[in-house]
């Protein structure tokens, strides 16, 4: 309700709920519409290149937050994101043999 004041069907389902639960009214009368944030980021200096990840930031009561980072699955930032879990922070560049 609070992302989506307007949706008749989601004021529909809330109402009746309201209407049938005893249980469900005390908690909807206690709770707390968190924000939300969201933004996009590129970290441009990692071993693997550039990743490109989504960043969603939930703030709840109390000073609590949050965040969670992803990417597009089957991206090419989901590989290289892939590749830095197996790689950590080793270098990238190629060696030759002595």
């Amino acid at each position: 309700m609070g992302r989506y004041p307007s949706d008749r069907s989601l004021d529909h389902l809330v109402s009746r709920l309201l209407d049938t639960s005893p249980e469900f009214a005390r908690r909807w009368a206690e709770a707390k519409v968190a924000e939300h944030r969201a933004s996009r980021k590129t970290v441009t200096n990692t071993p693997a290149g550039p990743i490109t990840i989504d960043c969603d930031v939930l703030t709840a009561p109390g000073d609590l937050r949050i965040v969670v980072y992803t990417v597009a699955p089957g991206s090419d930032d989901e590989a290289r994101l892939d590749l830095l879990r197996v790689t950590g922070l080793q270098s990238m560049a190629a060696t030759s043999a002595v």
